[in-house]
């Protein structure tokens, strides 16, 4: 699915340079993808191959070939019709919530469409996955690739000090999510 995903955000790219400050990056801007919107919980939950609480420790940018998930070169901002930047984050998950078994401190890589790569910011909407802080990422799983969030605005939500879902918005979904907890009752 994944290479559904990052082929559709690939082919509707419309990379335009604007103006950038003098030592700011020269951004690009990706076309937005097409992503499934998530009315209810359930809906997310049963999507998601795996759902997990987990904390991000490190982040990459790469170049990858979609069809082949290899890292490719590019030639200043242009990309082939195939490839993509994208931000890898390296998550420690804290336990699995729904679908397969993920051990505590198991690393899991998410990747996210953009991110800022020899001095050129390919925008696109990602989730803010910020190190040290507790998630709930709700991911589809790829064999050789980096797994990826359902969708950058419904899928992964900043966990509190108390470990209660913090879940802006005023959508259904926001409104079945913010406050509770992400434990094994979360997809149940």
């Amino acid at each position: 699915m994944q290479p559904l995903i990052c082929a559709a955000i690939a082919a509707t790219a419309l990379l335009t340079s604007c103006s950038s400050s003098p030592g700011q990056p020269e951004p690009v801007q990706y076309g937005g993808g097409d992503y499934p919107a998530y009315p209810s919980l359930a809906d997310l939950c049963s999507s998601a191959s795996v759902v997990v609480t987990a904390t991000p420790v490190s982040s990459t940018v790469r170049a990858v070939n979609l069809l082949t998930n290899e890292q490719v070169e590019p030639d200043g901002d242009r990309l082939g019709p195939d490839d993509m930047v994208q931000t890898v984050t390296t998550v420690k998950a804290d336990r699995a919530v729904s679908g397969r078994s993920v051990d505590p401190g198991e690393l899991v890589e998410v990747g996210q469409p953009g991110g800022v790569l020899d001095g050129v910011e390919y925008q696109a909407n990602q989730l803010g996955l910020t190190e040290g802080q507790s998630f709930v990422l709700f991911l589809v799983e790829f064999d050789g690739a980096p797994a990826g969030l359902l969708n950058p605005t419904q899928s992964g939500y900043r966990i509190d000090d108390q470990g209660a879902i913090e879940a802006p918005g005023d959508d259904a979904l926001a409104s079945e999510l913010d406050g509770r907890t992400a434990d094994a009752t979360l997809c149940s």
